[in-house]
C-alpha cells in the first residue's frame, strides 16, 4: 500500500467514526427520531402503589384532530390503593374525529379520599412506562402525563 492509499484510508476510517459518534451523540435512532417518549397508542394501565388509600382514577385521552385538540375523559370510581386499573380508549366510546387507540396524550389523575403519602401513580402502554408521579398536586391529587398535543402552531 503506497503512502497516500494509507493516508486516504486513515481519511476514511476517521471520517467514519466521526460520524458515528455524532450519531451516538444525538441520541438518534432507526427512525430517524430523537426521544419521542416511544408509542404512545392502545390501551394505558395505572397503578397506584406506595401505600393503602381509596380514591378515584380519571383519565383524559386526547387527540389531534384537523378541527384541533379533542379530548375523552372517562372515570373509575372508588379505586382502591394499592391497586392498577387499564384504560382502553376503544371501550371510552371515542368521539373525536380520530382512530381511538392513536391518541397524542394521555393525563391520568388519582384524586385520593382522604391525604395520603408516600403513593406513586405510574402508567404503562405496550408493555413500558410511558409516565409516572410521586408529588401531589396543591389540592392532594397524583397526576401523570405522557406524550403532548399538537396544537397546530
Amino acid at each position: 500500500m503506497t503512502r497516500s492509499e494509507s493516508l486516504r484510508f486513515l481519511h476514511v476510517v476517521s471520517l467514519s467514526l466521526l460520524v458515528t459518534t455524532g450519531l451516538l451523540a444525538v441520541g438518534c435512532d432507526s427512525g430517524g427520531s430523537n426521544g419521542g417518549g416511544g408509542n404512545l397508542s392502545g390501551a394505558v394501565t395505572a397503578t397506584v402503589d406506595g401505600g393503602e388509600a381509596a380514591g378515584a382514577l380519571a383519565v383524559n385521552f386526547t387527540y389531534t384532530t384537523g378541527d384541533g385538540a379533542c379530548s375523552e375523559v372517562a372515570f373509575t370510581e372508588d379505586f382502591d390503593v394499592p391497586g392498577d386499573r387499564e384504560f382502553d380508549p376503544e371501550v371510552i366510546s371515542v368521539r373525536c374525529d380520530a382512530d381511538a387507540n392513536e391518541w397524542d396524550e394521555v393525563e391520568v389523575t388519582f384524586n385520593p379520599n382522604d391525604s395520603a403519602g408516600g403513593l406513586t401513580l405510574t402508567l404503562t402502554s405496550g408493555g413500558g412506562e410511558i409516565a409516572s408521579a410521586s408529588s401531589p398536586t396543591d389540592n392532594g391529587n397524583l397526576v401523570a402525563t405522557a406524550g403532548s398535543v399538537n396544537d397546530g402552531s
